[in-house]
């Protein structure tokens, strides 16, 4: 029984995930940016650590949009 319980889960995760992904595409075009800019966007940019012998940098970000909203709202629907 826990192991269909994790299951669902996991689903409703991967539905915000893709939400979240979808919503981020959407921004990009003129008809759809203004119902999908972010209305949370927390994270860091680590943009240059250079050690020795390698140079590296990395982001990350958590973006909360209306694709995000929509893709939980969906994930919530699929695990009943």
């Amino acid at each position: 029984m826990a192991r269909l319980g994790s299951s669902r889960w996991w689903i409703l995760v991967l539905c915000i995930i893709l939400g979240g992904f979808i919503g981020v595409y959407l921004q990009r075009f003129p008809l759809t940016e203004g119902y999908f800019r972010d209305i949370l966007n927390i994270g860091f940019d680590i943009g240059d650590v250079d050690l020795l012998f390698i140079r590296f940098g990395f982001k990350l970000f958590l973006r909360f949009n209306l694709g995000t909203f929509i893709g939980g709202v969906v994930g919530v629907l699929m695990i009943r």
